[in-house]
């Protein structure tokens, strides 16, 4: 998806996706039946999600946000 809104004096612009919660973006997507159980479990299992010491969001939450950063023609990083 192309990045809309990028200042016109930034000459070099990247977006970043910082993720704040893995866990509980894999859980919702489990329970909205967007991930199959079988690949669900292998994600408890390798990522050492324990669903019993961790109480998770039935209701979807954001699980990351965007960054954007760009640089200007003077080199200023904005």
């Amino acid at each position: 998806m192309p990045t809309t809104g990028v200042p016109q004096h930034w000459i070099y612009s990247n977006v970043d996706q910082i993720w704040l919660d893995s866990h509980q973006f894999a859980y919702q997507n489990y329970n909205a039946g967007k991930l199959p159980e079988e690949f669900f479990n292998k994600l408890k299992q390798s990522w050492n999600i324990d669903l019993t010491r961790r109480k998770l969001s039935e209701e979807p939450i954001n699980c990351f946000v965007h960054v954007a950063f760009g640089k200007t023609a003077t080199n200023q990083l904005e």
